[in-house]
């Protein structure tokens, strides 16, 4: 049965499919404000729909020159600025984008965007200016080129190691799994059991010094970069771990594989997309604050979307309610008018023939005077 709930998720996505999605609506939304301009509307929720569905996608934050990265924080600012009903959908935007090197680096070689970002983020806002506080660093200095698109390699011999061990203890417990066709193996009598524990400790290993390591020895897209290999395998690697998750059997662990699953859910937005968070079996707990935050931000747009539908839909009834009042009045005037001709052609009728029959009463009565006259003659 656990089985059921993830496949409908998953079994229909390649390797990049999730992947595409992002990138798309960004760079759509990217295009459309550089071909468009303006302060549009329709610009702005496609803008904001992009970077939140890229948020966690570095390469399709990185996959735009200077100039396009420039335009998109001149375009925010400005929307700050001009409409603060959405100014706090705004911020949510800068943040995830000048948390990017290459977005760091393109606010800091543009004056002018700078001094707007400087005066939108003031007052109260002023940790994210924090990128924008020193020159940009070596990973950032060619926004746009080939190091701030793929990422630059960790520096230092221990974050290189370091880098390798996490790989090498997440391929291991991936192989292992993948020898049980990543169903977790249920027999209490032989070794599978045993064996198929071994591979998920390996597995958790890894992701528990990947966790450790962001933010200290690797950045997050050198985390992004350590489970590329694992894209293929993601919706098996979910399967094995909410099987063992539900078997009962191995319950010590629960924990360790709830941590395995909410961790790479947090560096993935792949594994991520793969089940809902209330489709898990520890749904009714409370959400991660960023999927949460993700969440609301879908939520609000939805709710933005369904009340400008709503609204679209009452005018469109009101319109729709006027005309048929005014056609209703217009068939009224025509049948009073056609009534009244009705009635005027019917006395004229009622006139002509009392004309007529008075005009044949008279003849006859001469044809019967004169007969008579004859008849006495």
């Amino acid at each position: 049965s656990q089985e059921r709930n993830i496949i409908p998720h998953c079994w229909c996505l390649g390797p990049q499919g999730l992947m595409a999605t992002s990138k798309t609506a960004l760079a759509e939304a990217v295009r459309s404000l550089c071909a468009v301009g303006g302060d549009g509307d329709e610009v702005w929720l496609a803008l904001k729909r992009g970077v939140l569905a890229a948020r966690k996608d570095t390469v399709a934050l990185d996959a735009f020159d200077v100039e396009e990265m420039r335009r998109v924080l001149e375009f925010l600012a400005q929307r700050a600025k001009k409409r603060r009903a959405t100014k706090s959908q705004v911020l949510e935007c800068l943040r995830i984008l000048l948390a990017r090197p290459s977005w760091c680096s393109a606010a800091l070689g543009g004056s002018a965007v700078r001094e707007e970002l400087e005066e939108v983020l003031a007052g109260g806002h002023e940790e994210l200016l924090k990128p924008l506080g020193s020159e940009p660093s070596d990973a950032c200095h060619t926004a746009g080129g080939p190091d701030s698109r793929h990422g630059q390699d960790v520096e230092g011999a221990g974050s290189v190691a370091n880098l390798g061990s996490i790989k090498q203890q997440i391929s291991e417990g991936c192989r292992i799994m993948e020898k049980f066709d990543w169903r977790f193996p249920c027999d209490p009598l032989s070794t599978k059991l045993d064996d198929a524990t071994a591979g998920f400790q390996c597995f958790y290993e890894g992701v528990n010094m990947l966790s450790n390591s962001v933010g200290k020895t690797c950045a997050s897209c050198d985390a992004e970069r350590v489970l590329k290999n694992l894209e293929v395998d993601m919706a098996n690697v979910l399967q094995f771990l909410l099987a063992m998750y539900t078997s009962g059997i191995r319950c010590a662990h629960a924990a360790r594989i709830k941590f395995v699953v909410v961790k790479l859910r947090s560096i993935s937005p792949q594994f991520q997309s793969l089940v809902r968070w209330r489709d898990l079996p520890w749904g009714e707990e409370p959400m991660p604050a960023d999927e949460e935050a993700v969440q609301e931000a879908e939520m609000r747009e939805a709710r933005e979307k369904a009340e400008a539908e709503l609204a679209a839909k009452q005018r469109a009834e009101k319109e729709a309610y006027k005309k048929w009042v005014q056609e209703q009045r217009e068939e009224a005037d025509f049948r009073l008018a056609w009534e009244m001709q009705a009635k005027e052609l019917a006395r004229a009728r009622a006139d002509s023939g009392r004309a007529q029959s008075q005009l044949l009463h008279g003849s006859a009565r001469r044809l019967t005077s004169r007969g008579a006259f004859i008849r006495s003659g």
